[in-house]
């Protein structure tokens, strides 16, 4: 039996064709090895070097599982941190606001008339209306 073929015996009872080419690569096919030969080679490669790989494996799952709970984690915070700077910034943009409707309102008295800043204070006073609404 030649390795393609040892290759494919293995995987019809099961194996990946990964393990059975890491399990086989000792062997010498130039002999033509037997079955007995190649259950040997199933049965030493199925104990150690498997625990061995699928203690790996579960130790990178458990680091998949560690970050995506820290990506998840970071999300979050990242979302409360842009409520709390809009927070902040709709009220520096009232105070703001309130100040440059006093100004100009007293600018009124002097002839002064500019629309974009009564276009500010309008939209300003309609979403005062609007949140105190709520």
């Amino acid at each position: 039996m030649n390795k393609t073929q040892a290759i494919q015996w293995a995987t019809q009872r099961g194996w990946t064709q990964a393990d059975a080419k890491r399990a086989f690569e000792l062997l010498d096919f130039r002999q033509d090895p037997d079955l007995e030969t190649l259950v040997t080679a199933l049965v030493q490669f199925a104990g150690p070097e498997l625990k061995k790989r699928q203690s790996l494996q579960a130790a990178q799952l458990g680091q998949v599982t560690k970050k995506k709970k820290l990506i998840i984690q970071i999300e979050a915070n990242h979302a409360s941190q842009i409520q709390q700077q809009e927070a902040e910034f709709a009220v520096e943009r009232s105070r703001w606001c309130e100040l440059i409707a006093g100004v100009y309102s007293f600018a009124n008295r002097f002839g002064l008339r500019d629309p974009i800043i009564e276009d500010l204070i309008e939209r300003y006073n309609q979403t005062q209306g609007q949140s105190n609404a709520a």
